[in-house]
């Protein structure tokens, strides 16, 4: 075993508040670690942030927030709280060879799943809505019932996320949505409500 290292946040006086989730490219040449930080502005709510290692973790670098620390990171008028990030790696869509790999980070914010992804671990593309919103007044924050979303990248770079629903009374839904570009759009306009016995 080798003394613990310690992962960096991003600049600026973040903590790390735990949520702690880690993947290795398909080469094993680069980890990606990411968990929840306390934004500056108030430590009650939290963000996104990665870091990387190139040498199997004896150093990290690149520490960098998944959106912004900001309080209201989308512009809504509502405190945005992140919470429980997942992460995957696989085949870049664009390019599916071994030597381009894309990782994907999903959360929730307001019980919404988000996704955001990146080629390196350090620049991220802005965090987008997979599912999980409910309908309501367009004046209103997004606010969902879902939790817990898992991603997982298929062989052609297809993004896979399922996710837990529990909205109803009584019941809990198992979700699921998939992006084939990447994580830039879901559904690909084909979205359909599937009902399991």
């Amino acid at each position: 075993w080798s003394p613990p290292k310690t992962i960096p946040s991003p600049s600026g006086p973040t903590t790390g508040a735990g949520d702690p989730s880690i993947v290795f490219s398909r080469d094993g040449k680069l980890a990606v670690y990411v968990h929840i930080v306390d934004k500056p502005a108030n430590a009650d709510f939290k963000a996104i942030a990665s870091a990387v290692s190139t040498d199997g973790g004896k150093m990290w670098t690149g520490a960098k927030e998944i959106g912004t620390l900001d309080l209201d990171e989308d512009g809504d008028g509502q405190n945005d709280n992140d919470d429980k990030p997942y992460i995957a790696v696989g085949p870049d869509a664009k390019d599916p060879t071994l030597t381009h790999d894309r990782v994907v980070v999903t959360w929730v914010r307001h019980n919404v799943i988000y996704a955001s992804t990146s080629t390196d671990g350090t620049l991220w593309s802005t965090p987008v809505v997979v599912g999980g919103l409910m309908a309501g007044s367009s004046a209103a924050p997004p606010s969902g019932t879902s939790m817990n979303p898992m991603p997982s990248v298929g062989p052609n770079g297809e993004i896979y996320v399922v996710w837990e629903d529990y909205g109803e009374t009584g019941k809990s839904k198992i979700k699921f949505d998939v992006s084939l570009d990447g994580g830039k759009t879901w559904g690909g306009g084909h979205d359909a409500k599937v009902s399991f016995a």
